[in-house]
């Protein structure tokens, strides 16, 4: 990571804090009434208006206390999308896959009945 681009000032320390960009995230949850068993995700279609030259890092956490997990990822729901493969469009359409970028994990992702999860996607580029 560019720690530069990311270099905040603690005036009441005067020291350098170095942060990391936020990622974007969205939450779901695996409803244990239609999915008694869990389910198994293999890849996700996510879309873009805009996209940076730097790779995108896609995964899947659990929840804790309404937030993403800082320091959790559900084992193997990590994969990582290359700028040449994502695919921007203003005008989506989950019915087409000419505006869709799919992310797809190396295996198939078990995730338990009953509990909250987030997709999250995190990249050191503004310009997604």
């Amino acid at each position: 990571m560019n720690q530069d681009k990311f270099k905040k000032y603690n005036d009441l320390a005067d020291s350098t804090v170095y942060a990391e960009p936020d990622p974007t995230a969205q939450s779901f949850y695996v409803d244990k009434v239609f999915n008694p068993q869990g389910i198994f995700v293999s890849s996700v279609d996510l879309f873009f208006k805009n996209k940076g030259d730097l790779p995108l890092e896609i995964q899947i956490r659990p929840m804790e206390n309404g937030y993403p997990s800082s320091n959790t990822v559900i084992p193997g729901a990590t994969t990582v999308l290359q700028p040449e493969k994502v695919k921007v469009s203003d005008t989506p359409n989950v019915l087409s896959s000419t505006t869709s970028t799919r992310a797809t994990f190396s295996d198939p992702v078990y995730l338990a009945p009953g509990y909250d999860y987030a997709l999250v996607v995190i990249t050191d580029s503004y310009d997604y």
